[in-house]
């Protein structure tokens, strides 16, 4: 079936031939969803067209189908043409929206900043029967006394509560937890997935202000640093050694020890107690199937899925290794041109030396951020 970009109105193809059409999905723990996409238009570099300003809507579709949706982030002009590069939605909400009320005051309560960030022009969708109730009340890793932005706050909701936030192609906000059957399976053999340990950690301590009396009148007095809260995985710990990090969430403002120990374990369930994935895959589309072994049509794999990988052991996390693996997929990228598609898995952690220094995940002012 064919791939078609579109704007707004038309089909690009009304402007000049299109070629080079590439997406890509993520799902992490910020902005998920439609990542980016780019196509290369036969246009005259000296012409302007008024469907390319930045933040028009643009979408990638098969038929009538729209399976990416985003808008306009920039455009090159060359000899060769016009290449039209876009974001997802999803992106909007760190880098054009902030986390206020409908009154334009900072605000820590998710559904609040999302209502009001919609009627200042966000293009998200959310049934109003589709809130869920934690998204009434505040947030505690979000500190008011600063302006965050939309992206800030929906993550620090989205990390308590367990769950990942995602706009997708039909432009909905949507909380969703990891997936824990595969949608997607591999032939055996396609490839090898080797393992590092750079995100490995079986100890994660949180030092945090606690509320030794949180009702009014609120005085100084009332509040004193506490010693850490501690999560730990102490089978990892037997297996692959111990190691420890620690996390200065002090900045954030008072805290009752309830909300810190959520706030500990919701943390160290991001990192996990097991070794990451060194290696993405990169497939032949004759490679993958559904689970009822139809081939898989490269528009419908979406970052946040789970796919199986048959003839890769898991040496990783199960006290007993077997024939296969399953990943819930990270990244997603893929062409309308050529037929493979490539896949990272959540857990992917960088292996050159630039990459990995560059990830050390340490704030001066924080510490160590997981």
């Amino acid at each position: 079936m064919a791939i078609t970009a579109w704007t707004d109105r038309f089909p690009c193809r009304r402007l000049g031939d299109v070629s080079g059409i590439e997406w890509s999905t993520i799902w992490g723990d910020g902005p998920s969803g439609c990542h980016e996409a780019s196509w290369r238009i036969d246009m005259d570099p000296n012409e302007h067209h008024p469907e390319f300003t930045r933040g028009k809507h643009v979408a990638l579709k098969t038929s009538a189908h729209p399976f990416w949706t985003g808008y306009v982030a920039g455009v090159e002009r060359d000899t060769d043409g016009w290449l039209i590069k876009a974001l997802g939605y999803a992106s909007m909400a760190a880098t054009d929206y902030l986390a206020l009320d409908a009154d334009g005051e900072p605000t820590s309560v998710p559904r609040d900043a999302v209502l009001a960030a919609m009627s200042r022009g966000l293009p998200w969708t959310f049934p109003i029967f589709a809130w869920p109730a934690s998204t009434y009340q505040p947030v505690a890793d979000i500190d008011t006394a600063k302006v965050n932005t939309l992206a800030q706050l929906i993550t620090a909701y989205a990390q308590a509560n367990g769950v990942h936030w995602t706009v997708r192609a039909d432009g909905i906000l949507r909380f969703e937890a990891d997936p824990t059957d595969p949608r997607w399976i591999t032939r055996p053999g396609v490839g090898v997935m080797g393992v590092a340990d750079d995100d490995y950690i079986t100890h994660l301590r949180l030092r945090y202000v606690s509320a030794v009396d949180p009702g009014p009148p609120v005085r100084p007095t009332q509040f004193s640093v506490t010693p850490p809260t501690e999560a730990a995985n102490e089978v990892a710990a037997a297996r692959w050694g111990r190691r420890e990090r620690h996390v200065d969430r002090t900045g954030l403002g008072y805290m009752t020890d309830a909300v810190a120990e959520g706030l500990a374990r919701s943390l160290f369930a991001r990192v996990q107690p097991r070794l990451g994935w060194s290696d993405p895959l990169t497939l032949d589309l004759t490679e993958i199937t559904d689970p009822t072994n139809l081939m898989a049509d490269r528009t419908e794999i979406q970052a946040g899925h789970r796919v199986r990988i048959h003839g890769v052991y898991d040496i990783r996390g199960a006290l007993t290794a077997g024939p296969s693996v399953e990943v819930n997929l990270a990244e997603v990228k893929a062409s309308a041109e050529g037929d493979s598609i490539y896949l990272a898995p959540v857990g992917l952690v960088a292996r050159d030396t630039e990459a990995i220094l560059a990830d050390v995940p340490y704030n001066p002012e924080e510490g160590f951020v997981a």
